[in-house]
């Protein structure tokens, strides 16, 4: 309805009288697109903290994917479209912009001076996220089911890291010792004083960045 009203308001932006038809059919599928892809994030978003409350009350193994739904909003198929599993609710990874931004850099990282300026831009919208990652955090290590389900996915970071530190054996072995060091320091992070500051969190993480940086740079990785 918005996009009506604006074609009549600018005729000039109407795609039926622009000049350019191809272009203006461009843009719009663009933005199609676009709303589309944030509609989908949307839902994925309400999916993944409706049922925090739920599971933190309850208890993991007590809360039925039918009680998600209800919680979310959404229909069975619509979850089963978005995460394969319950256990996949609680573990999956949001990650955002700064996030992604930072560990694109981890590859760049030479010298461990230079993790800190890394762990910035990870951590620069940590006030958005800290609090639900704390209550996930949680939830892992009082389940024994979601401890076995967080490890089984680590399997797929050890894989998008040894791409990261190149083909052959040491890579691999590496990139899993990293995964599992860093798997083990989120785990930790709720018997730290300061839990669930994010600060705690960076000091654990930078610890184990710090060791990677040292060998990547002792192998020529």
């Amino acid at each position: 309805m918005f996009g009506n009203d604006r074609a009549q308001s600018f005729p000039e932006a109407n795609c039926s009288t622009a000049p350019i038809s191809r272009s203006c059919s461009s843009s719009s599928f663009a933005h199609r697109a676009a709303r589309a892809s944030s509609t989908l994030l949307a839902t994925r978003r309400a999916i993944r903290e409706a049922p925090l409350t739920l599971f933190a009350r309850d208890g993991f193994d007590s809360v039925t994917v039918e009680q998600i739904t209800e919680a979310a909003d959404v229909s069975a198929m619509t979850f089963y479209r978005h995460f394969g599993s319950k256990e996949a609710v609680v573990i999956s990874v949001a990650t955002t912009d700064h996030m992604n931004y930072a560990i694109g850099a981890l590859d760049r990282i030479r010298i461990p001076g230079e993790i800190p300026d890394v762990l910035d831009d990870f951590f620069a919208d940590a006030a958005s996220w800290e609090a639900e990652l704390a209550e996930r955090v949680v939830l892992v290590r009082a389940n024994q089911t979601l401890v076995n389900a967080l490890w089984q996915r680590s399997t797929s970071w050890t894989h998008a890291i040894s791409e990261v530190l190149g083909p052959g054996l040491d890579s691999r072995i590496y990139a899993r010792i990293l995964v599992g060091a860093i798997t083990e320091r989120v785990l930790a992070w709720p018997d730290s004083p300061e839990f669930p500051s994010s600060f705690a969190l960076r000091e654990l993480i930078e610890k184990t960045l710090s060791n990677f940086v040292n060998y990547h740079q002792h192998r020529g990785i």
